[in-house]
């Protein structure tokens, strides 16, 4: 009891002191707390734009495919996805797959062309998971298989709008180059420009 009373006559005995003190201590807390909630956010924020600008929770591969060399890389696809999408939504957790296949390609409006990396994918799904993107002009791309959106940095570099046809190259399974034409239905924006 004596303690206690010696540390409250020390408390009130400089009352600057101890409002300094409390002063410091306040601002000190606030500090830690607004940098603790930035520093929370901005993970967050980093998190769900990788996330929700096309990569996923989980990306799953064939064997192999991450130490491919560029020529192989069709020996990797997965064959059987129809019955491996069945087990994965056998898990209550999985609200959605969405398959795709990425390519390397050039594409061109005739004037001018561009080295590019693709993906290509089913409508509904690839909607889900670049839900971070804002599709700056037009739509989502139809289940069209001649259709197709492009990036707003791509579109700006072939001048490229709503409704034009490009020309997309790109390397086949068997080897050697095959040309498509394509329709723009989309311009993206997406969370991280890369």
């Amino acid at each position: 009891m004596l303690n206690i009373k010696i540390a409250l006559r020390n408390i009130f005995r400089n009352g600057t002191r101890t409002i300094l003190t409390m002063f410091s201590i306040i601002v000190g807390m606030v500090a830690i707390i607004i940098v603790n909630g930035f520093i929370n956010y901005s993970m967050w924020g980093l998190r769900e734009s990788m996330i929700r600008s096309g990569i996923g929770h989980f990306q799953l591969y064939k064997k192999g495919y991450l130490e491919r060399e560029e020529d192989v890389a069709f020996e990797y696809l997965i064959n059987n996805y129809k019955s491996l999408l069945k087990e994965i939504y056998k898990s209550a957790e999985v609200s959605f797959v969405a398959p795709e296949i990425s390519f390397n390609g050039v594409i061109s409006s005739g004037e001018k062309s561009t080295i590019i990396i693709g993906k290509g994918g089913l409508k509904e799904e690839e909607e889900k998971l670049n839900s971070f993107g804002e599709v700056v002009e037009g739509a989502f791309f139809e289940d069209d298989e001649f259709t197709v959106m492009i990036g707003e940095g791509v579109a700006k570099k072939l001048k490229a709008k709503i409704g034009d046809t490009l020309t997309l190259m790109s390397p086949m399974k068997g080897g050697g180059l095959n040309a498509i034409d394509v329709v723009v239905k989309g311009i993206i924006r997406m969370q991280i420009a890369e």
